[in-house]
């Protein structure tokens, strides 16, 4: 990193898994013989720390420009860790059913120092797909265990139907699985906490059914909360493109911008990071120190101290800006 105000490429991690498939891996040079169903694209999980193409540990730019990098966009409980992880998903199977706690649950359940809230950002959805998020209503406890002991979970589960270009909210401690057929960006806080309530009977790519954590989900559910569903977008005033807010609030904003001029659009900081994920075209980043190219889905992260800079985009350019939510 020759400036701590530039802004920052990060190398793709391919993550095999069951429910996989093939297109994912064209995200680097040698990828792996099984199907791929995740790509983490920024990642300060432990195991799986992101780098930048010259090597350089996204954990060590943190050591040595932390403020300057993330600014005051620090969650509060985990200082020094990059507060947000952001993957893309490719599904050729249905996902196991599951739930993350939330950050009060993490906390009181001794789970780790904060939850895992994600959004699902939908790129691409074959005909029929579906997404379960949320349960039925009144579907309480007791009626979540009668249907796990008969294999019928689908039936309680709340059903979406997912069109590219929806945004949807899935707050910790939400009973959720993806269904086959889906492309999709998914923007989280930095956490693999995840309790598997049901997986279709299936095994894993080792041959052997995958371990349940029917347990530990049922003490992490917010039973009270109603589904999620697509969040209705609303605009935003910005020169130089289009802009529409797609969710807002804690732990991330994510707001799409499009029709950019061609000066492209003038943005700002304000003393927090950003994320750009171009999810159609390509854009051209900005800062007082440096100038980066990217393509979709190759995102970009804005450094806190870049404070002033500018996002050009193509004709045909469509833009995920993700930030933390102001203090």
């Amino acid at each position: 990193m020759s400036r701590p105000d530039a802004p920052l490429a990060f190398v793709p991690q391919l993550k095999p898994r069951v429910w996989g498939g093939e297109r994912l891996k064209a995200r680097v040079a040698d990828p792996p013989a099984e199907p791929v169903g995740e790509s983490w694209e920024l990642s300060d999980v432990d195991g799986s720390v992101s780098a930048t193409p010259d090597g350089v540990p996204l954990r060590e730019l943190l050591a040595r420009h932390g403020d300057a990098i993330v600014g005051d966009g620090w969650d509060p409980a985990r200082p020094g860790r990059f507060p947000l992880l952001v993957k893309l998903l490719e599904t050729r199977q249905d996902l196991s059913v599951q739930v993350h706690p939330d950050d009060e649950t993490a906390a009181r359940c001794g789970l780790g120092p904060a939850g895992k809230t994600e959004a699902w950002y939908v790129l691409d959805a074959a005909p029929g797909a579906r997404i379960w998020a949320g349960l039925e209503p009144g579907t309480d406890r007791g009626a979540l265990e009668r249907a796990l002991a008969r294999g019928e979970v689908a039936r309680v589960l709340h059903a979406i139907e997912p069109r590219a270009g929806d945004a949807i909210p899935v707050p910790g401690g939400t009973v959720h699985a993806l269904g086959a057929g889906l492309e999709l960006v998914e923007i989280q806080q930095t956490s693999d906490v995840t309790f598997r309530l049901w997986d279709w009977g299936r095994v894993g790519l080792d041959g052997r059914p995958r371990e349940l954590h029917v347990r530990e989900a049922l003490e992490v559910i917010r039973w009270d909360a109603p589904p999620p569903a697509p969040a209705p977008p609303r605009p935003v005033a910005q020169d130089g493109a289009a802009r529409r807010r797609l969710i807002d609030g804690a732990p991330f904003v994510i707001d799409e911008l499009a029709e950019f001029d061609e000066g492209g659009a003038p943005l700002d900081t304000g003393g927090r990071f950003r994320i750009v994920i171009p999810v159609a075209g390509r854009v051209l980043v900005v800062t007082s120190g440096g100038r980066l190219e990217r393509t979709a889905p190759d995102l970009a992260l804005v450094p806190a101290a870049a404070g002033r800079w500018r996002l050009h985009g193509s004709r045909d350019a469509r833009v995920l800006l993700v930030q933390r939510p102001p203090a």
